[in-house]
């Protein structure tokens, strides 16, 4: 997959958050989300179910693996990490979750209906941690980005704006002088 650039997740952090509030990053992948927080003075909460990444987490983050503080990155399944976090303790969830492109394990489902059940699952897990200011970032392709949003509707959620990033080399032109 490809890494997010620091740039849309450096606008999001600051757009909808102040110095000392908790950003949530249910799939930290090589932890851009939690290093951009951590640069800004935000709390961060992130984990990840991939051990391979813990190494490139923790040297992005100058910081080593601990349990269940802020400022720390976890190795477990984010449904059952949501279970330990407090309720109305997030001010911003930054998520780019499982696409179903069948890229790897983690992106592999049955089926769409398994897809979205599992997405479904994790925004019923996550809103209930979310401070009654709190905001989501959810990243995703644009065909699941409407059930998404549809169901963030339908749980009385607010949507604001629509994020669009061509990531079809990860950094858009980026390569190109």
């Amino acid at each position: 997959s490809a890494i997010m650039p620091e740039e849309i997740v450096r606008r999001c952090v600051k757009l909808f958050t102040y110095v000392g509030d908790v950003v949530l990053d249910p799939f930290a992948g090589s932890g851009t989300t939690l290093k951009v927080a951590k640069a800004l003075g935000r709390n961060y909460i992130g984990y990840e179910i991939s051990k391979n990444y813990q190494q490139v987490i923790n040297l992005k983050l100058n910081t080593l693996f601990d349990m269940l503080k802020v400022n720390e990155i976890y190795n477990l399944d984010c449904i059952d990490f949501l279970n330990k976090v407090d309720d109305k303790s997030v001010d911003l969830a930054v998520i780019d979750p499982p696409y179903n492109m069948q890229k790897a394990k983690w992106d592999s489902f049955k089926n769409e209906k398994d897809f979205f059940q599992f997405t479904f699952r994790l925004i019923d897990a996550l809103i209930p941690k979310l401070k009654n200011t709190g905001s989501i970032y959810i990243f995703n392709t644009p065909y699941n980005s409407a059930y998404i949003l549809h169901y963030l509707v339908s749980k009385g959620l607010f949507f604001q704006n629509w994020i669009t990033w061509d990531k079809r080399d990860g950094l858009g032109g980026a390569k190109r002088k």
